[in-house]
């Protein structure tokens, strides 16, 4: 979002201030790294809108990428959830030629991701023993890595909610909140 900008010619300068440093750089070991996120939102298809100042960013894009002075020593990894809303003209070869598709995490992938974000909850003896991760993971099809950290967040609370009165904070428990199953239960349901 920092490279949009509504002052006509702002967004084609930051553009260009993106590959300054490169452009600089004399020394042919050196390989500068440009990261994208949301490319999509950067380099829609030219002529979809009325938003000129969009096709004049993707033009910045092509010509930075192998205009007259093409740099070799750059690597732009742009990434997206809507690759169809690129201008095609980015995705041809010499260009953002190398595309790989990063699928949601398979069962193996899930329970690694479940282990990450409960690491510190074992350490500190947070999860109840009877918590089995892999039958946690088997709810969790289809799930991304944000939603499986969100539903541990999630799962996290219901412990809290547990042991602590809101309308009588005096006579709230001082015991650790231990995450149960029921918990993980609790937060698939929401």
């Amino acid at each position: 979002p920092e490279l949009l900008n509504k002052f006509v010619g702002e967004s084609e300068r930051q553009v260009r201030e993106l590959f300054a440093e490169a452009e600089a750089d004399k020394d042919p070991n050196n390989l500068h790294l440009i990261i994208c996120d949301e490319f999509d939102a950067l380099c829609r298809t030219r002529g979809a809108s009325n938003d000129t100042n969009n096709d004049k960013i993707v033009n910045q894009f092509l010509s930075k990428i192998d205009g007259v002075k093409q740099l070799d020593n750059v690597l732009l990894i742009c990434m997206t959830n809507n690759k169809h809303l690129i201008d095609p003209a980015m995705l041809r070869p010499g260009r953002l030629e190398v595309l790989i598709e990063i699928h949601l995490p398979d069962d193996k992938g899930r329970l690694e991701i479940l282990k990450i974000h409960t690491q510190k909850l074992y350490a500190n003896k947070m999860i109840d023993d009877t918590v089995d991760l892999n039958k946690v993971c088997t709810f969790t099809k289809n799930f991304t890595g944000a939603e499986i950290a969100g539903l541990v967040k999630s799962a996290c609370s219901y412990a809290i909610s547990r042991e602590i009165n809101i309308d009588d904070m005096k006579n709230s428990s001082n015991r650790k909140p231990i995450i149960t199953e029921d918990d993980f239960l609790h937060a698939l349901d929401d």
